[in-house]
């Protein structure tokens, strides 16, 4: 297989994570902010959310504890347990260490890593991702994390059962430009209908991810997000025994959808499937590891080009190629059969190939629709439908089914 072209440098992983156990509470949150100075220890945010009374959801109200521990509303236990972590830490990685990189671009990491200070303010809180997720399912929780990689001090959520026994999917979950994590939790509502999961949400720099050369302000500022996400997959999933052995899969909206194929790319052997929902890639992967992938898209979204045969659309100065060429283009890689005759799904029309290695290619249209995550009706699966379907919770959406 080709090598496989990294997309900056990782200059080093500076980990720090908390946790708050929370007595008396349905759901119990925690959070860990990595501050600018390694110390031993973090300070800790808990939010703690009873949910707001749909059928899962206990009804109930929202307190936050802050970062020194006082009570803003109603007080509540705290058990914190401080993170730790220092530059060049030894810890097992599931993953891998992505080695020292150089972008083809001239951007120096020197200078990236001296312009983190000044960038550094564009990067969320652990109490804005936190405050902004709302009311999970039943016996679930949300923690923030901080990482520091290439100078840079990164944040991401982690929402999932307060306690897992046996082996759930890990999904990484990338948000869209002018997007935050909560934004893409709440379009997706991935957290209801998903069923047991680990889910990660990384926070963007500036509401952007550094996806490929094109468009946005990581791009702009050579932003090394593979190696961010990365981390924080590989953290995530070092701190949970349960996960060890799960599959992971990457799910991105737009500019994260995006991002979710320049992963597969980067990253190969990590990844069992990735999803990308509006969004085609700005990179020509030259080689890729097999693995399920999954493309939705709306034939009206203003964002895309949908069809073989349509003129491509120019997105800030890039030539996008066409919905079709890049289902081509994965058809290739993946070495996949001719399509099997595509399928009505209600409104929906859904095309899939059998890969070699067992793989499979889905790509789903929608006529008409929008730049937007696809909302199911009731006689049309919508955008998570089919998460869970590559997920494997679900066989296939339950909707009248008509081959062509």
């Amino acid at each position: 297989m080709n090598s496989i072209k990294w997309r900056a440098r990782l200059a080093g992983v500076i980990v720090a994570a908390g946790l708050a156990t929370v007595a008396g509470a349905a759901v119990a949150f925690g959070a860990a902010v990595s501050g600018a100075a390694q110390s031993g220890s973090v300070p800790t945010l808990a939010v703690v959310t009873a949910g707001h009374g749909s059928a899962n959801r206990p009804a109930g109200a929202t307190s936050l504890i802050d970062p020194d521990g006082t009570p803003a509303s109603t007080p509540a236990t705290l058990v914190a347990n401080s993170g730790r972590g220092s530059e060049g830490a030894t810890t097992a990685h599931r993953f891998g260490r992505p080695p020292t990189l150089a972008r083809g671009d001239g951007a120096d990491a020197t200078a990236r890593s001296a312009q983190a200070v000044s960038r550094s303010h564009t990067t969320p809180s652990a109490t804005q991702l936190l405050a902004g997720v709302g009311p999970l399912p039943t016996g679930w929780m949300a923690t923030a994390h901080g990482v520091t990689v290439d100078g840079m001090h990164r944040v991401y959520l982690t929402l999932g059962p307060a306690h897992v026994s046996s082996p759930i999917p890990v999904v990484v979950l990338m948000h869209g430009r002018d997007m935050s994590p909560d934004g893409i939790l709440h379009i997706s509502a991935l957290a209801d209908r998903i069923g047991p999961a680990l889910l990660v949400l990384p926070a963007g720099w500036n509401e952007s991810w550094n996806s490929g050369d094109c468009c946005g302000p990581a791009y702009r500022h050579h932003i090394d997000d593979v190696a961010f996400i990365h981390a924080a997959l590989d953290q995530a999933v070092s701190s949970n025994p349960a996960v060890a052995s799960s599959p992971v899969y990457a799910i991105g909206f737009s500019n994260g959808g995006r991002m979710a194929y320049q992963l597969a790319c980067d990253l190969p052997g990590v990844f069992r499937g990735i999803m990308a929902v509006e969004a085609v890639p700005v990179e020509r992967c030259p080689a890729m590891r097999p693995l399920d992938v999954t493309v939705v898209a709306q034939q009206s979204d203003p964002l895309l080009t949908v069809g073989a045969g349509a003129r491509p659309k120019i997105i800030g100065g890039f030539v996008e190629r066409t919905v079709a060429a890049t289902i081509a283009h994965l058809a290739a890689l993946d070495h996949c059969a001719p399509a099997a005759a595509a399928v009505d799904l209600g409104a929906a029309v859904e095309r899939s190939w059998s890969c070699a290695w067992g793989t499979r290619l889905r790509y789903v249209w929608y006529p008409g629709g929008s730049h937007s995550w696809r909302r199911p009706t009731a006689t049309t699966p919508g955008a998570t439908d089919f998460a869970r379907q590559m997920l494997g919770l679900a066989d296939r959406a339950t909707v009248t089914v008509t081959a062509r």
